[in-house]
């Protein structure tokens, strides 16, 4: 139990330093060889855990905030530097080179984001294909006729082959009220495939938790499962109201039920309150009064519990496709995958900026803390797609122009490049104050939100 309450911080913490060692080597490496003196290597921020020297008197250090990193370079506009060593300063350097440093870091986060793409295609795995299980009554997916068993094909002519390509696909429609195009098919040998016009002006997609494919009024199609527990976890809700492995769910709050999901589905929507539900145990047919449980998932967000398990039913094979690659032909749709990202990426960041997308979306430090934790648990597969996704969503923020990060420096010496001479100090410093205000600013928006999805 106590390895199982760890699990979430081993995965914040491998996480965090894997990507900003990553990065911050990045600038390093380059520095290095480009002839740049590098003072300092800091994985953290504030006084040292530990630190030590390197052969070329490079001091690295594991610092006791370890939400970031930073290298330090000899340049003489931070301290005097000895004649006999002034080559190896940054501000020496031609601006190509400066600019070389600046994007390594960036850069050496996409290409680990490659490495990891490429790891998950190689081992391989699994998924469901996007078929329709329900259409609300009066969501754009039912205005535009859509119907429960057609498989999504394809959204705006981005190929759907998976429930995490549609959410992709959706979400880069975010802040649109454009039509969009949904093509789907049937497993009818003769049924040819339709495409759909859906209005978005209705779709719903704002708040703390949007769901983009909620929102269009589509719930995805699972195969049934008979509401029969499987297993009871000591000292739950569940098992505190007596009911036990066997027990067949017959109704819950007087709403009879047939299928688990059901149940999932109720419990999930009431935490925290009593209600009665009524179970089948052999011939037996009794009422028991069960206190729903809480606790917080994904980005923080509070659903009930009751500590139980159903009797687990396989995915039918014609419901599932299996995807792997071998060592070569696995670079392709991993450099594929960052690209797709990357560009994400961008575009949301973009529509935030222009007020497309609410920044309620945001995630802070919980958002990750938790994800990095539900990743973990999942397996090898699922954290090493979390780390690639994370680093470069790092990547893409790095090398935003915003004074603080690697895109203000390298703005500055665009500019630098441009008029022939460098920014001057005091130009920098207030720029950087102002970076440094917009970052603090979007930190604690994250931050809330994620408070806010914790007690809503």
């Amino acid at each position: 139990m106590m390895l199982q309450a760890l699990l979430p911080i081993i995965a914040f913490i491998v996480a965090i330093l894997m990507l900003v060692t990553v990065h911050e080597y990045g600038h390093c490496w380059v520095a290095k060889r480009l002839g740049i003196k590098v003072l300092r290597f800091s994985i953290g921020f504030g006084k040292p855990i530990c630190r030590w020297h390197g052969k070329d008197g490079t001091e690295y250090w594991l610092a006791m905030l370890p939400l970031g990193g930073y290298v330090k370079l000899l340049d003489e506009r931070e301290g005097p530097v000895a004649s006999e060593e002034l080559h190896f300063a940054y501000n020496r350097k031609p601006v190509w080179a400066r600019m070389l440093v600046v994007l390594a870091g960036p850069v050496t986060n996409f290409l680990l984001a490659i490495l990891l793409f490429w790891l998950v295609f190689v081992v391989g795995f699994e998924t469901v294909k996007p078929i329709v299980g329900n259409v609300a009554l009066g969501s754009p997916a039912a205005a535009a006729g859509m119907k429960p068993g057609e498989q999504i094909v394809a959204i705006d002519h981005r190929a759907t082959p998976s429930w995490q390509k549609v959410m992709l696909a959706l979400t880069w429609r975010l802040g649109s009220q454009a039509e969009m195009t949904v093509v789907t098919k049937t497993d009818a040998p003769t049924a040819a495939e339709k495409t759909y016009v859906l209005d978005l002006k209705n779709w719903q997609v704002d708040g703390l938790n949007p769901d983009p494919i909620k929102g269009l009024g589509i719930t995805p199609y699972h195969p049934p499962v008979p509401p029969v527990i499987a297993r009871v976890l000591n000292h739950q809700p569940a098992a505190e109201a007596g009911i036990m492995p066997n027990d067949r769910v017959v109704a819950v709050a007087g709403v009879p039920v047939s299928d688990w999901y059901d149940v999932v589905t109720y419990i999930q929507a009431h935490p925290n309150t009593t209600v009665p539900v009524k179970i089948q145990r052999g011939e037996q047919t009794k009422t028991v009064m069960l206190t729903i449980g809480q606790k917080v998932v994904g980005a923080g967000h509070a659903v009930g519990f009751i500590g139980a398990e159903a009797k687990a039913v396989e995915w039918p094979a014609a419901l599932k496709q299996h995807q792997q690659y071998n060592v070569i032909t696995a670079w392709l749709p991993a450099v594929n995958e960052t690209l797709t990202y990357s560009a994400f990426n961008f575009v949301i960041f973009g529509k935030m900026v222009l007020g497309q997308v609410s920044l309620k979306g945001l995630g802070g430090p919980i958002s990750i803390f938790t994800s990095a934790g539900n990743a973990f648990k999942e397996g090898l597969v699922v954290y090493c797609s979390f780390l690639a996704v994370l680093s470069i969503m790092l990547a893409c923020i790095n090398i935003l122009p915003i004074p603080g990060l690697d895109g203000g420096h390298l703005l500055y010496l665009v500019i630098e490049a441009i008029k022939k001479r460098p920014v001057s100090v005091e130009a920098q410093l207030m720029a950087w104050r102002i970076g440094l205000f917009f970052l603090l600013l979007l930190m604690l928006i994250a931050t809330m939100n994620d408070l806010l999805r914790a007690f809503q």
